[in-house]
């Protein structure tokens, strides 16, 4: 099985782009070990964060299904992931002059 190259990057898929992220985690597990299901979902969310920022993920359509993966070229499938984007309304009021 092929190792990363750098530890402290990933490769996702969104959409027909293959994207590499800077992960904010001080390094990823090891491709030959099994992941936990949370590790996986925690990577994917910080893809996700990485789209919607950079990548102009606010204009897409949600929810995304991104694939992890360990190498550029998309040999080695980490996990494929819907993520949903949450959305939290913000108010402000005004008092209207009468």
């Amino acid at each position: 099985m092929e190792k990363m190259p750098d530890k402290q990057h990933i490769w996702y898929g969104a959409g027909s782009k293959t994207y590499l992220h800077a992960l904010k985690a001080t390094s990823l597990p090891d491709p030959d070990d099994d992941f936990e299901d949370w590790e996986l979902e925690s990577l994917a969310d910080d893809a996700a964060e990485d789209y919607h920022s950079e990548h102009d993920g606010w204009e897409t359509a949600w929810p995304i299904e991104f694939h992890l993966f360990a190498d550029k070229e998309g040999k080695h499938l980490l996990g494929s992931f819907t993520v949903e984007r949450d959305f939290e309304p913000v108010f402000s009021s005004t008092k209207v002059k009468t």
